[in-house]
């Protein structure tokens, strides 16, 4: 497991803050409303939820369903959002026996690698959605839009810590539909510093293949803006759901 889901998943709120996700949740809602009219209190699902950040800001208007494969990031959202049902789980192969109104997968969607993995998790997707409800995958990056190596920083206090955190992205030059990412996490208390550094593998897939593999799964797709990047480059929304001539069939 890797170290930022597990033995530094304490950090998660600390790098995390609920307010920065503010932007993200206004969108989600944005996309999500056409699909939910006239239904009271729908039911909402994240794959890959970690520790339950971006989901805390759906627990009041939603009934929230939280997948993720980390033990210890599930644990940090049953602290966040106590009303959520969790599961520990993998999203490309987890079955729940219950159908959601609205599923998203965000920036974890990275983490199916392999087209192979990226058509197991929006299947399994599939296979969660109710007949009028929605499928949001929202990736950090397409083929398409991804252009240079990335460096970000940030530095947070935390429980009498200083925590500073680097993250260099970069482009797998040996298979260009992967992206590498290295942490290095410094944790200083008076005049002790720990360093930890943590890899990460993350798909760079094309809009082909996103259209092919949702195409696979049987879903119409319509594509739109969601946010812009960190990096300042806008990301995309892939907007999923059952075909209308699906949806008549009892």
């Amino acid at each position: 497991m890797l170290k930022l889901y597990s033995t530094l998943a304490y950090l998660w709120p600390v790098l995390n803050p609920l307010d920065e996700y503010t932007p993200e949740v206004n969108r989600i809602h944005e996309l999500v409303s056409p699909y939910i009219k006239g239904v009271e209190r729908p039911s909402l699902l994240e794959f890959g939820s970690g520790g339950g950040r971006l989901l805390n800001h759906f627990t009041r208007d939603f009934v929230t369903h939280a997948v993720d494969l980390s033990p210890q990031m599930i644990e940090q959202s049953t602290l966040l959002n106590p009303s959520t049902v969790h599961s520990v789980g993998d999203m490309r192969s987890v079955k729940l026996g219950m159908k959601f109104d609205v599923i998203i997968v965000g920036d974890s969607i990275g983490y199916a690698i392999s087209e192979q993995d990226l058509k197991a998790v929006i299947l399994n997707c599939r296979q969660h959605l109710k007949k009028t409800g929605v499928l949001l995958l929202l990736p950090d990056w397409t083929q398409e839009t991804y252009t240079n190596n990335h460096v970000w920083h940030r530095e947070m206090e935390f429980d009498q810590s200083t925590v500073s955190l680097v993250e260099y992205q970069y482009q797998n030059l040996s298979d260009p539909s992967q992206i590498q990412s290295v942490f290095v996490f410094l944790i200083t208390n008076g005049t002790d510093t720990i360093v930890e550094v943590d890899y990460h593998s993350f798909g760079l897939h094309s809009v082909v293949t996103w259209r092919s593999s949702i195409e696979s799964a049987h879903l119409s797709l319509d594509t739109a803006y969601f946010i812009d990047h960190e990096s300042g480059l806008s990301k995309q929304a892939f907007v999923c759901s059952i075909p209308k001539t699906e949806q008549t069939i009892e």
